[in-house]
């Protein structure tokens, strides 16, 4: 009588059979759990990478030195649009103060984080005021025999409208040991310090004080061909001093620069007083010799 093939248990089958489909299935779960693991791990870490990064980039621009693009002309033609700026961080927020005469990166009062570049004109210490119009700064400096003498620049003399206003005059005020007087080098074209104490104050901006400056201009690094170093300028009593590139009180610094100079030393001719002038610069007339700090340097 032959066997019945319906009841017959095949290798594989039963309880053993049971037991290995359990298994292979187990493996097959572990398998998915472990690539899914795998894949949240590799998640986390492109995370804590990216995250890393993020805080090493913060903590560069907020305590060693950031990169900034000029926006606008108030800084012309020291600075120019959309020229790259290398900005230090660590030695206006670490150190002691901010020189007169700095290039510096700062925030207005009531202005959000808006960054503005302009010149430290006045520091702790020194007065401003503003009579017929024209704001004023008062400060001690060194003359070329070493002597302290007083200056009372002024800021703005050539753009006083003959329409301005009396009652924005404001008495002499002595900026306290945290505050500094920033305005554009482009006087014509900049909103700075000068603007307060007016009839309007809703834009007023005034003295800022040391927390407001991010950073001071070192440099700029692009474009390639204006590539150079961006000095403090020495104000009255610096080296040169050039009115005539918009009348009185603009006050410039050297940097180097491309073929701009013999032009601005020639629109000058006439109206360039100096302690030390620079080598082919006459100085009754002001005039540049043939070819003289052409490629050289430039008053901005």
């Amino acid at each position: 009588m032959e066997p019945d093939k319906k009841n017959e248990i095949k290798p594989g089958e039963g309880e053993q059979g049971d037991r290995l489909s359990e298994l292979e299935q187990a493996v097959e779960e572990g398998g998915k759990k472990k690539r899914k693991k795998s894949f949240w791990r590799e998640v986390g870490e492109w995370a804590a990478s990216l995250l890393a990064a993020v805080v090493v980039v913060l903590l560069i621009q907020n305590f060693l030195f950031t990169l900034i693009r000029v926006d606008g002309h108030s800084m012309d033609d020291t600075l120019l649009d959309g020229e790259r700026l290398f900005v230090t961080v660590a030695d206006v927020k670490f150190g002691s103060g901010v020189d007169r005469g700095a290039v510096v990166i700062c925030h207005y009062p009531n202005r959000g984080r808006t960054f503005f570049v302009k010149r430290v004109v006045a520091v702790p210490g020194d007065t401003v005021y503003r009579e017929n119009g024209v704001t004023h700064v008062v400060y001690e400096a060194e003359n070329a025999d070493g002597e302290t003498v007083t200056i009372d620049e002024p800021l703005d003399a050539e753009f006083v409208s003959i329409f301005y206003n009396p009652e924005n005059d404001y008495e002499p005020y002595v900026l306290g040991e945290d505050e500094y007087f920033v305005v554009g080098d482009n006087r014509g074209n900049s909103h700075d310090s000068r603007d307060w104490n007016d009839s309007d104050p809703s834009k007023d901006v005034g003295p800022i004080t040391k927390d407001m400056i991010v950073g001071r201009v070192r440099c700029v690094i692009w474009p390639f061909d204006e590539i150079g170093e961006v000095q403090e300028a020495e104000m009255l009593a610096c080296d040169i001093v050039v009115d005539a590139l918009y009348g009185t009180g603009f006050h410039g610094a050297l940097r180097p620069s491309g073929l701009r100079a013999a032009d601005m030393m020639n629109r000058a001719a006439g109206q360039v007083c100096a302690l030390d002038l620079p080598s082919g610069l006459n100085a009754d007339t002001g005039e540049a010799a043939q070819g003289a700090v052409r490629a050289d340097w430039t008053v901005t």
